[in-house]
């Protein structure tokens, strides 16, 4: 993973990660068992993916997402998008 970079943070393999001021670490795993849980892992280094986790708590709170409903569940996979920097 060369020239790997966190769409985030910046962060890159001679950069310093921007959330804990060290070098950055890939997440281990993708999060998901698909292709987007893939592009992910490559893109989104692991401090920015546990702030998302984080934030995405507080976005289900607020909007009293139900994650059952389609329409919600596009908010938050657009709000994921944003947060993270990835493209659709």
């Amino acid at each position: 993973m060369s020239d790997w970079t966190c769409s985030k943070c910046g962060a890159g393999p001679d950069g310093l990660c921007s959330v804990t001021g060290e070098a950055p670490v890939p997440l281990p795993a993708p999060p998901y068992h698909n292709e987007y849980g893939r592009r992910i892992q490559a893109q989104v280094c692991e401090p920015t993916w546990e702030r998302w986790k984080a934030q995405e708590v507080m976005i289900v709170n607020e909007y009293r997402l139900n994650l059952l409903e389609r329409e919600d569940r596009a908010q938050l996979r657009q709000a994921m998008q944003d947060f993270l920097g990835l493209k659709p």
